[in-house]
């Protein structure tokens, strides 16, 4: 994301925490003054998690400024912060210098998916869903079952030996 976006977006954000929506009616006025403080707090919290803040987030984090994922106990002093930080990089003369040899965020991120594909021979997942089949250690060298069970889908197998007989799998400890 361009700085100079990330610059706006932040802005915006920072805008509707102060200006924000509409706080039910009494809200403050019913809170203790000892906790007025934290339930504003938890209003802007609220306002800010209905905001999809993933791709600043990412721009935050390529710039070495901590996301706004954090700050859930200061949401609008976070959010101030992440902006100064952002107008001060934007209009420092001050160059971001990457060597060769290091990693940006994003280059980062994008070489471990690469690389943990590579290694665990893997396509890429629709889903983030998983499938663990315990099975009991009768089928343990049955690879015709496991086969069939890996091409449907199953990502890892766990043998129950709770309840088994000590000899298919070569243990006689009893």
């Amino acid at each position: 994301m361009d700085i100079a976006i990330l610059e706006k977006r932040l802005q915006e954000i920072k805008e509707v925490l102060i200006n924000g929506q509409e706080i039910p009616n009494g809200f403050f006025e019913s809170t203790n003054d000892e906790y007025l403080c934290s339930a504003q707090n938890l209003i802007h919290y609220l306002q800010l998690r209905n905001i999809d803040i993933r791709e600043i987030q990412s721009a935050l984090t390529g710039l070495g400024i901590s996301s706004l994922g954090t700050g859930a106990g200061y949401v609008v002093e976070n959010v101030s912060r992440s902006l100064e930080l952002v107008r001060l990089i934007q209009r420092s003369a001050l160059e971001l210098v990457q060597e060769r040899s290091a990693l940006g965020h994003r280059e980062s991120d994008a070489l471990l998916e690469a690389r943990s594909e590579s290694l665990f021979a893997l396509p890429k997942r629709e889903t983030s869903t998983r499938i663990m089949v315990t099975m009991p250690d009768e089928v343990a060298n049955d690879t015709v079952l496991l086969k069939g069970l890996f091409s449907a889908g199953t990502d890892i197998t766990r043998i129950n030996l709770s309840h088994g007989n000590p000899g298919p799998m070569g243990s006689d400890v009893g």
